[in-house]
């Protein structure tokens, strides 16, 4: 019993030190897909930045659910615990599909391909960014990861460790 409790508490510190900087980067590359719709000018020097973040992200979020299985089985199902496993999931997949389409659409991979629906499909998803839809993707996620981290507070710290973390749990959970 005491060996299982060592273990939650360091699956669990782990898991928050490797969830931590992944957030941290999708939180700045929100704010540069958003930036890059307010300047249409930085777009082609912030890309490979955003890249760059969301490949960062894929990296810290496989470690993080790795470290998180082990934290889950310990503590095991609650409301609160699928809430926040919805959520990230939500987060996960919305970024993923956006990393997918920066990767598509990259100068360096289009350059390449010389099929003419790949051409279409990378046309039409230039028009999604020239048109800010994927600064709205991001937003959408990035609602998804304020409330999985809220929820993730809620789990750590409990439901009233702060307002948002509250109003979140509140809104979620009850």
């Amino acid at each position: 019993n005491t060996q299982s409790f060592i273990r939650f508490l360091y699956s669990m510190n782990i898991h928050l030190l490797v969830v931590h900087f992944p957030i941290v980067c999708l939180v700045l590359y929100s704010l540069l897909e958003i930036i890059s719709v307010f300047k249409p000018s930085w777009k082609a020097k912030l890309q490979f930045t955003k890249i760059f973040l969301l490949v960062i992200w894929v990296v810290g979020a496989f470690m993080a659910v790795q470290t998180w299985e082990i934290a889950r089985d310990l503590i095991g199902k609650t409301n609160v615990i699928e809430a926040h496993e919805t959520y990230a999931d939500l987060a996960y997949k919305l970024y993923a599909i956006i990393l997918f389409l920066y990767i598509i659409t990259w100068e360096q991979v289009v350059v390449r391909v010389k099929n003419n629906l790949i051409i279409k499909i990378v046309s039409f998803i230039d028009k999604m960014h020239k048109y800010g839809i994927v600064a709205i993707l991001s937003i959408i996620a990035l609602v998804f990861l304020t409330i999985t981290g809220a929820l993730g507070a809620a789990i750590s710290h409990g439901p009233d460790t702060d307002p948002v973390v509250k109003f979140v749990y509140d809104l979620i959970i009850n």
